[in-house]
């Protein structure tokens, strides 16, 4: 990912992440947006050069058609990806794949052997992408609001 890419991939990754935690119902818009600002200033303290971090940017034809955000070493032999995101008239044609699997090179190029991720239970086609390659879910965590 270049440094003019970042700019605008950082932008649509917190609107991206406060839509999924609004709609999630995690949290009301107006504070997810906050929150997801904050989130994403803490992790990347430097930005594009924040060490332990891959930007990927997957191109068609000279334009990028997804991004991939993963940050190395997260917990032991372990990568998380932080964001993959395919731009709306690319989606359905198998660049999202192609997001992941950059990722996990990535990932096997940083020195880690796993690479998770969090999906919320509301991206259906997330989720059946994520089986299709062979992702499986470990954990599933529940709360209430008192």
């Amino acid at each position: 990912m270049t440094p003019a890419e970042f700019a605008s991939f950082r932008a649509d990754a917190i609107r991206g992440y406060a839509a999924d935690m609004a709609d999630s119902g995690t949290l009301a818009p107006d504070v997810a947006a906050a929150a997801a600002a904050a989130q994403t200033d803490e992790l990347l303290p430097d930005g594009l050069a924040t060490k332990d971090h891959s930007f990927l940017s997957l191109c068609a034809d000279g334009e990028v058609v997804a991004t991939n955000w993963i940050g190395h070493h997260y917990a032991p032999s372990t990568s998380w990806v932080y964001g993959v995101e395919v731009q709306e008239g690319f989606r359905g044609r198998g660049y999202g794949r192609a997001a992941m699997i950059i990722g996990e090179q990535a990932t096997v190029e940083a020195g880690d052997t796993h690479l998770g991720l969090n999906v919320f239970g509301h991206n259906a086609v997330a989720i059946g992408l994520y089986q299709s390659m062979g992702y499986r879910g470990y954990d599933d965590a529940r709360s209430i609001e008192l």
